[in-house]
């Protein structure tokens, strides 16, 4: 109501609807509102950094989940000295298969939690640990569009993607390239498109019945990325800031290396991880679906052997052969 806005400008208050990336004036009235069922009320909580850490408070009548330690006589990792993290060790830690399939239930994880010393240096360093990412996402909503007369498309409306599985790998120490997580994320909402052809994920993979594989939830997922993010980790990903946009989650530009910007001439096509892998590394990727694990091991790989490349100087001559490659071969691997 316009008597009820102007109380609010009067005393400074001012509400925005943030829906992606477009952002609207709001009032009270709908701020307050939740009888829509897709209204879900969440409070976010800052604290200015340097101030003293409140005292912590719970509710639950449960005790805390130890944190797993990777010897017999392993100690308790230090507190973590780089900033205020909300995100706790232990709930990083933690984690619950919720697949009921007696195969996953059976089987051991594919990927293996941080071990103690890790998890020193995770919480220690200033300079976090390096991993590579990739993440497969499946349509919720697909898209719309036509074509106009000149063979243009228009798109009437985007399609919905929602995050579908998260595999992170070590990118340092003595098990590198062995994934830390790869977890399959539940969905309640109905799937239109697996995208079977790009993410690798089929009917099944997302329901608790059904799946083969380690289930989780995306609340679960997100924190456990919110805390890697938190403890300064490097990543290390084939487009990843496309990645990190579509799950909506903030990385700092520092902590992202994004494979598909280091090979790259200005002005010209971005090259595929298919390609990279194939006249980079002499190796074969993807063939039939994509698979997370392997698409981020790639990428390390590919990370390293930019390293080599630019100590060595020859980075520069690389890339332009690598075009010249792909312009001779029309892009085909």
């Amino acid at each position: 109501p316009q008597p009820q806005q102007q109380q609010q400008q009067e005393r400074g208050d001012r509400w925005l609807t943030f829906n992606d990336f477009v952002i609207t004036p709001s009032d009270l009235t709908e701020v307050v509102d939740f009888t829509a069922d897709w209204k879900v009320p969440a409070c976010a909580f800052y604290a200015r950094r340097g101030t003293p850490e409140p005292p912590t408070t719970t509710t639950s009548k449960e005790p805390p989940v130890p944190v797993p330690p990777s010897g017999p006589s392993a100690s308790p990792p230090p507190p973590c000295r780089k900033r205020q993290c909300p995100i706790s060790l232990t709930l990083f830690q933690t984690d619950e298969n919720l697949s009921q399939n007696q195969h996953a239930l059976s089987s051991p994880p594919s990927f293996t939690r941080l071990g103690q010393s890790e998890i020193a240096r995770l919480m220690s360093e200033p300079q976090g640990l390096l991993v590579a990412l990739d993440a497969e996402f499946v349509a919720l909503e697909l898209e719309a569009a036509e074509i106009r007369e000149d063979g243009s498309k228009l798109v009437l409306k985007p399609s919905h993607l929602s995050l579908a599985r998260v595999s992170v790998v070590r990118g340092e120490g003595p098990l590198e390239g062995v994934p830390l997580i790869d977890h399959y994320i539940h969905t309640k909402d109905t799937v239109r498109d697996y995208l079977t052809r790009f993410s690798g994920l089929k009917p099944g993979d997302l329901d608790p019945l059904h799946c083969r594989h380690w289930l989780t939830t995306k609340k679960s997922i997100y924190q456990k990325l919110r805390f890697l993010v938190d403890m300064g980790c490097r990543f290390v990903g084939h487009g990843l800031r496309k990645d990190f946009r579509i799950i909506n989650i903030l990385v700092p530009s520092h902590q992202i290396i994004d494979t598909v910007d280091l090979f790259y001439l200005p002005g010209q096509r971005r090259l595929s991880l298919k390609f990279l892998a194939a006249h980079l590394l002499n190796t074969a990727i993807q063939q039939g679906t994509h698979d997370s694990v392997e698409d981020a091991k790639t990428a390390l790989r590919i990370y390293r052997r930019w390293e080599e490349l630019q100590a060595s100087g020859l980075l520069h001559d690389v890339i332009r052969h690598l075009y010249g490659i792909g312009y001779q071969s029309n892009w085909k691997v």
